[in-house]
């Protein structure tokens, strides 16, 4: 049942398209950030898209001029993929490709530090991120990849919603851009093919470290850099003090509706859903908005001790 679980969320019949190239740019390192060392001439990065069960072929490299500082890469999305690998290499023409940076769930990848001057190389071939013995799973349906004649073959079939270029952590603003986008489409990101109507999701699932930064956002969102929340104790409170805060629900800004926050524990970072179970009109005879019906969940057999 816990493989069936990943089943739900990436399974795949068609194997994910490999990346398109990505764009490379070259900047200074800003407060925090580690320039590269070894980098000479020009910088090339290759893209390998991954699921729970397997990762792309690598994408043809993306390159740009480098004299110092780091590099951003931003990646071309594959639907269906849940995170990415970064294969560099640097000279006046590309060489051999090292992994640089594994399981990356933004769109955007900032490589700083050492350049790797060897381990992994990138994968040729794809190692079996799509099955004909899968069903299509969350990721598949939600991004229109899904198996031809499950859903309209003309991939007009999409979720209500869709972001893979998020640039951004799980914030407040992203999720309230995305319940916009859902409720009447104005989302400006959405790149859904048709985009949502009165969509009103009842949960908001998604992996613990997003969670817990969509609660660090929310907690500390206010106008002037205050905090949006501040806590009291009174003398006789000390002894009795219960430290930390997370969100649990959310409000809608547009429908009013809570929305329940679920943490995943399979769920890689850098995906999120916003499921909703109803659809947005009376009287239209659909009980549930997602439903899996499998031949046999679980069996159980009470055999009797022979006489």
């Amino acid at each position: 049942m816990l493989a069936e679980e990943h089943q739900l969320i990436a399974g795949i019949y068609n194997n994910i398209t490999t990346p398109g190239a990505p764009t490379l740019t070259a900047r200074a390192a800003a407060t925090g950030e580690t320039a590269i060392t070894g980098a000479t001439s020009n910088v090339y990065v290759k893209v390998v898209a991954k699921n729970y069960y397997g990762e792309t072929a690598a994408s043809t490299g993306g390159s740009t001029a480098f004299t110092s500082g780091v590099v951003d890469v931003d990646i071309a999305p594959s639907d269906g993929a849940l995170q990415y690998d970064l294969y560099v290499t640097t000279g006046t023409a590309a060489g051999t490709y090292y992994l640089v940076a594994s399981n990356v769930g933004g769109h955007r990848y900032t490589i700083q530090g050492a350049l790797p001057t060897g381990g992994a190389q990138p994968p040729t071939t794809d190692s079996g991120t799509g099955s004909n013995y899968d069903y299509d799973g969350l990721v598949a349906v939600l991004t229109g990849n899904t198996q031809s004649g499950t859903y309209p073959s003309d991939g007009s079939f999409t979720g209500g919603y869709i972001n893979k270029s998020a640039m951004s952590g799980l914030t407040a603003a992203l999720i309230a851009d995305a319940l916009a986008g859902l409720y009447d489409n104005t989302s400006t990101t959405n790149t859904s093919v048709n985009g949502g109507f009165r969509a009103d999701p009842q949960e908001l699932v998604a992996e613990a470290f997003d969670l817990s930064q969509f609660s660090q956002n929310v907690l500390s969102n206010a106008s002037g850099g205050q905090q949006a929340y501040n806590l009291f104790i009174t003398q006789d409170e000390i002894d009795n003090v219960r430290a930390g805060a997370a969100i649990s629900q959310f409000v809608n800004p547009f429908t009013r509706s809570v929305i329940r926050i679920v943490v995943h524990p399979f769920l890689t970072q850098g995906t999120a859903f916003l499921f909703s179970y109803q659809v947005p009109m009376s009287f239209s005879n659909v009980g549930n908005a997602w439903e899996v019906r499998n031949v046999q969940d679980y069996v159980s057999v009470n055999r009797g001790r022979p006489n």
